[in-house]
């Protein structure tokens, strides 16, 4: 007879000894997410990869969600080998659990997911993150607020409370920026909600309706990233914004899947897939900024009001260059003695 391993609930986290052993299977505390029994507000997907802890005190945590919008949970478990699907069969209160015979990366992992999903809201969510309990219904609010927002990011801090990400930038070559990466999440600049270039997947909401419209997560970045980055180019494509939420803060432990170093394993396709989403969204982002490698400044702000700002100081050079060459123009012409007339008034 097998011997039970011992549970213990703490601070709202399952915790497993040795959960990544897979002869230890037992009857794990009970997770459900709150639900009057109508069809959910919002979906939350979440593909799993190994990592059984973190799995184990992300769904803890949903448990402590304060919202009051119905919402299910769907797991996507891409071949895990240390224990995580014996973790998820003994789970109550997960609309659907989808178990993968091979690793299918990211995006393909989330359509998945999204495809047996019947909410309004699709909100993506990273295995390796603990949202707050105010975190879901500050994302649903501010969708429901305004329609013309069709994705809404969080605010992303680091387990030492650092600041990860509050939105983010995308510069003329590609390149991202984590706005306000390292710094305190709490100054006034990471407070207030903006419209911004993206928002990561760790932690993204979406309209149901835009991401199919949308055709779901590009396979081309497959396995990994530019997915986030591609979707909030599709749905401003499609005349809606994607804003920051300064009010839905998860804490993320960022790198649990992929690592951190760019050169190597997963972590690599990141530089990969900045060419091809260069090459898919070249138009786009001739509208954007030079990236800080070429202005020598760093950015200041995420809101895409910037970029108004930006162009209108571009119009106004082009204006000054034009009067400046039609009264030189005209100067000269007058040295000449001939007049000069313009048909057209000078926009």
């Amino acid at each position: 007879m097998k011997k039970k391993t011992s549970l213990k609930l703490e601070n709202g986290n399952i915790g497993i000894p040795n959960a990544a052993n897979t002869d230890q299977a037992a009857k794990l505390q009970r997770i459900r997410i709150r639900s009057d029994g109508s069809d959910p507000s919002s979906s939350i997907i979440i593909p799993v990869f190994n990592n059984v802890e973190h799995t184990q005190k992300c769904l803890g945590r949903l448990k402590q969600l304060n919202t009051k919008h119905p919402s299910d949970i769907i797991i996507i478990d891409n071949a895990s080998s240390d224990g995580t699907g014996l973790f998820l069969k003994d789970i109550d209160g997960i609309a659907h659990v989808i178990t993968n015979a091979k690793n299918r990366g990211f995006g393909a992992a989330c359509n998945q997911g999204a495809s047996v999903s019947r909410s309004k809201y699709l909100v993506f969510l990273n295995n390796d993150t603990l949202p707050d309990p105010a975190w879901l219904d500050a994302l649903i609010d501010m969708m429901e607020q305004d329609t013309t927002i069709g994705a809404a990011g969080s605010r992303l801090v680091y387990p030492d409370g650092r600041l990860q990400e509050a939105g983010g930038l995308v510069f003329q070559d590609a390149s991202g920026w984590n706005f306000g990466h390292s710094g305190d999440p709490d100054a006034p600049q990471f407070t207030e909600p903006c419209e911004v270039d993206y928002c990561s997947g760790a932690a993204l909401i979406i309209r149901r309706e835009l991401f199919e419209r949308l055709g779901g997560f590009d396979p081309r970045y497959a396995p990994a990233y530019y997915e986030d980055t591609d979707i909030c180019f599709g749905v401003r494509s499609l005349g809606y914004k994607v804003m920051y939420c300064p009010h839905a803060t998860v804490i993320h432990h960022g790198g649990a899947t992929g690592g951190v170093d760019e050169s190597s394993g997963l972590k690599r396709y990141q530089t990969i897939n900045r060419w091809k989403f260069a090459a898919k969204w070249a138009s786009a982002l001739a509208e954007q900024e030079p990236p800080p490698s070429r202005t020598g400044r760093r950015p200041e702000t995420a809101d895409r009001r910037r970029l108004a700002r930006a162009n209108q100081r571009k119009r106004n050079s082009a204006t000054v260059a034009i009067y400046r060459f039609y009264y030189s123009a005209k100067a000269l012409l007058a040295r000449l003695s001939q007049g000069v007339t313009f048909s057209r008034k000078l926009q």
